[in-house]
This record gives structure tokens, C-alpha cells and sequence, in this order.
């Protein structure tokens, strides 16, 4: 497609005349790929935006005035940028504030800066927030940072807490005192945050009722945070006498199978101190699951219960609780309607409601420092940018 010099309209190839003008296309200079439409010098042999090859000059076209030698080529590697755009649009020479023809485009800095005032309108015609809007959205924030904090304090004696959580406590009293617990620690560290609160209120009860607990993991990094919390924990408790680290269990479902038998032929010596589980009174006292009045196990999923239930619980019938994260609960539903298991708690939640009930008290604010940093984190912003404002306000009014 020839690109008229007078008017820039687009007429096929082999025109003499422009279609629009009348005018002789003999003094054609620009040409449209027939690919992507970008205009091209006429003597170019390939468009400069896609390389498309571009159809030869027309014979009944005088190209006199291009010129054949070298000399006349130009070499500038931003010609094919410069003759992108017809002749007429490319000057700069007009003032910013003389009139221009309605068909052609205002160029240069100053017509682009001319285009956009006349868009946006004077800078005093855009809104601005007032500070009385300001100071609605602050307290906003601010009310919507405190409204989790409030929500979870409530005055002594004002405990409330869902059914699963009375039911692991009732659960817990269930465990004669001085009898055998196994406790599971089947979660690692992603889910430390979320399942320790529970553990140690878990491994406090059973200390405060002289239970023997032994302690084992079916997770690869459970053991480390079993030992991790014990390290915590001020318990009256005695390893080898009260208390003993089993070690970690492979194998899934075969492994959990394996403890059917005694746990001397399953775990040889202990996690802690690498010794054989003979030299421990507490394994010589419980040497398999037929000795064991309860098993606690704590989970980040599903699927690990259900392994504890199928290979575990089915075969025994031992009582078992399942204290696992927020998103595994609805999950293991069915297994506790089913009475499978004989409690199910999840989350962090759980953890304040059962300290909750067994202190008899309100919600206790030492689970919640989290929340509490948070709620302070965005007050702290929120007073920073208002005192910011009113400092900007204070230097544009002098």
C-alpha cells in the first residue's frame, strides 16, 4: 500500500492517483507493510518492525528522486523510526500556542504537554480526600485491627467453648491417674505454631495426674519437636521413670502395623540417649500397646490418623485422641461421629478454649501475643501516618 504525500492515504500498489486527493502518487515516499500495517520507507526492503519482505517499487512510479548511489542511502539506524510517521506529523517547528489544522496531530514535547493539560484540567480541578474522611478511615483501621483482640476476651467466669473441646477434656479425666499414655508427635515444624499449645496442655495434665507417658513420632522432624517442648517445659516428670522418647516410626501404615507387638522389637533404643529400652524401668513396666490405657496422637493431617485408626484403633480398640491442625478436623469428622475416636480438637482456637475451661476463667492473653503484635504493628502505622499528614498540612499552611 502507497502512502499518499498530501493527504496519507493508503491506495493499493501500481496506483497512479490517490483515491481520496486526486494527487500523483509518483512522489510516493512511504510505504504500509502489507503484514502488520507499519509504514516503511519506499526504499526499504523489509519492514523494520516485523521483517516482512515488501513488495518491489512500482515500475509507472518515478523514483528519480531517491537516488541510486550509496551516498544517498541513509545509514542512520533511526531513519526507519523517522519515517514511520507521514512528513506532516514529524514537525516540530510549530509554537505550542498557534492553531493548528483539525486533522493533524499536536508533535513535540510542548504539543504533548499541551494534550495532556487540556485531558486533565487545571491541577486545583482534581478531588483530594478531606481530613475529616481521613481521620474515618484511621479509625476504621484501627477499630477493625482491635475487634479480633476484643472479640477473645471475656471477663472471669464467662468460658465458652465448642463441644469438641469439652469432650478432649472429659476425655483426659477419663485416663486413670498413674496409668500408660502414648502420645504421637506426628506434625513438624510448618505446624509447630498451631499444635504446640496444645501439646503442652495435653503433656501438663497428664504430669499433673502422674501418667506414664511415652513418646514417639510417625513424622520424620516429629521427635525433634517433641523434644523441643520438653525442653520448655517445667514438668515434674523423669525421663526413663515418667516419661520416655520411643523414636520415630517409619514405614506408614506397615510401621503402625508393627505395633501390635512389643515396642522392644520395634524401637531398640531410645531417641534421646541411644541406649536399649532394657536399661529404662518404664519400658521394662510397658513393654506393649496391651499396657497402654490411652493414645493421644497429634497430627498436621488427615491421612495420619486415619493410618493410626485403621492399623492401631481397629485391631485394639484402644481409646484414641486426635488433636490436629484447623484444616484436618472436618476431615476426620465421620471417625469421631463414628466413636472411633474418642475426641477430636484442631487448631489454636482449641488451645484457648480448653485452657479456658480448666482454669475456669477467661481466655488467657498469653496465646494471643501474635495478635496482639499485629493489632499493635497496624495502630503503630495508622498514628504514624496521621501525625505524617498533619505535619505536611502544618508546612503548606505556613
Amino acid at each position: 500500500m502507497l502512502v499518499c504525500a498530501k493527504c496519507s492515504r493508503l491506495n493499493p500498489e501500481g496506483a497512479n492517483t490517490c483515491s481520496a486527493c486526486g494527487a500523483s502518487l509518483a512522489e510516493a515516499k512511504y510505504r504500509a507493510c502489507p503484514t502488520c500495517g507499519t509504514i516503511n520507507s519506499i526504499r526499504d526492503m523489509f519492514c523494520f518492525r516485523c521483517l516482512t519482505l515488501l513488495p518491489p517499487a512500482d515500475d509507472q512510479i518515478d523514483t528519480a528522486n531517491i537516488g541510486d548511489s550509496a551516498a544517498d542511502i541513509d545509514l542512520d539506524p533511526l531513519a526507519a523510526l523517522t519515517h514511520a510517521l507521514p512528513e506532516a506529523q514529524l514537525d516540530f517547528t510549530v509554537p505550542p500556542g498557534s492553531s493548528r489544522p483539525p486533522h493533524t496531530a499536536p508533535t513535540g514535547i510542548s504539543g504533548i504537554a499541551t494534550a495532556i493539560s487540556q485531558i486533565s484540567g487545571p491541577s486545583h480541578a482534581q478531588p483530594s480526600i478531606s481530613r475529616v474522611a481521613k481521620i474515618l478511615i484511621y479509625a476504621g483501621v484501627i477499630l477493625a485491627a482491635l475487634i479480633p483482640l476484643l472479640a477473645h476476651i471475656r471477663p472471669s467466669g464467662a468460658t465458652s467453648a465448642r463441644e469438641s473441646v469439652y469432650g478432649l477434656l472429659q476425655s483426659l479425666e477419663d485416663i486413670p491417674q498413674g496409668a500408660a499414655v502414648l502420645v504421637s508427635f506426628d506434625y513438624g515444624p510448618a505446624y509447630a505454631a498451631e499444635l504446640d499449645s496444645l501439646a503442652t496442655l495435653i503433656l501438663q495434665h497428664l504430669a499433673e495426674h502422674s501418667n506414664k507417658v511415652l513418646i514417639m513420632s510417625t513424622h520424620p522432624l516429629g521427635m525433634a519437636n517433641a523434644e523441643r517442648l520438653f525442653s520448655t517445659l517445667d514438668l515434674p516428670m523423669e525421663y526413663g521413670n515418667n516419661y520416655l522418647y520411643l523414636g520415630y516410626l517409619p514405614g506408614e501404615e506397615s510401621g503402625l502395623r508393627l505395633l501390635l507387638g512389643e515396642f522392644g522389637s520395634v524401637f531398640i533404643y531410645d531417641f534421646f540417649k541411644q541406649q536399649s529400652l532394657d536399661t529404662y524401668p518404664l519400658a521394662r513396666e510397658i513393654e506393649s500397646l496391651s499396657q497402654v490405657q490411652r493414645v493421644i496422637v497429634l497430627s498436621e493431617d488427615a491421612v495420619t490418623i486415619q493410618r493410626w485408626i485403621e492399623q492401631v484403633q481397629s485391631p485394639t480398640h484402644l481409646s484414641m485422641d486426635a488433636l490436629v491442625s484447623a484444616s484436618a478436623e472436618p476431615y476426620l469428622t465421620p471417625y469421631y461421629l463414628s466413636r472411633q475416636l474418642s475426641s477430636l480438637t484442631g487448631g489454636l482456637p482449641a488451645a484457648l478454649e480448653l485452657q479456658a475451661v480448666q482454669k475456669g476463667t477467661g481466655l488467657d492473653l498469653g496465646f494471643s501475643l501474635g495478635l496482639v503484635g499485629l493489632t499493635l504493628l497496624v495502630a503503630l502505622i495508622t498514628v504514624v501516618t496521621t501525625i505524617n499528614d498533619f505535619s505536611k498540612r502544618h508546612k503548606q499552611g505556613r
